[in-house]
Order: C-alpha cells, then structure tokens, then sequence
C-alpha cells in the first residue's frame, strides 16, 4: 500500500483517470440494454491475454 494511503487519507483521483470514467460512463450509458448484454458475454475473448493469479487467502485484518 502507498505510504500515504493510510486510514485517515486516501489518494485522490487523477484528472486523467476521471475523464476516462466519466467518458466512459457516458458511453455505456448511450448503449442499448442488448449491446450491453453482447459487451458483457463478449469481455472473456476481449481479455483472454490475462490470465488470472493465484486466489489470496481472505484477509484476517480488521
């Protein structure tokens, strides 16, 4: 974890990382419910180059 993402302090947001969600946003929400569905049955080809680690036991911290 980053040194100054403590508990009392989160990092803020980029402005580059904001405007790629709201564009974002902004394009799923001019799609139709089927392009969606079609999006979503379709993000397993899309990113078939990653390939999923190791499962991380759960965390005991509290």
């Amino acid at each position: 974890m980053c040194e100054r993402a403590t508990a009392g302090h989160r990092p803020s947001r980029s402005a580059s990382a904001e405007a790629a969600l709201r564009a974002e946003i902004e394009r799923i929400s001019r799609m139709t419910v089927e392009e969606r569905i079609t999006a979503a049955l379709t993000l397993r080809e899309r990113f078939s180059w990653i390939h999923p680690g190791k499962a991380l036991p759960p965390s005991t911290e509290k």
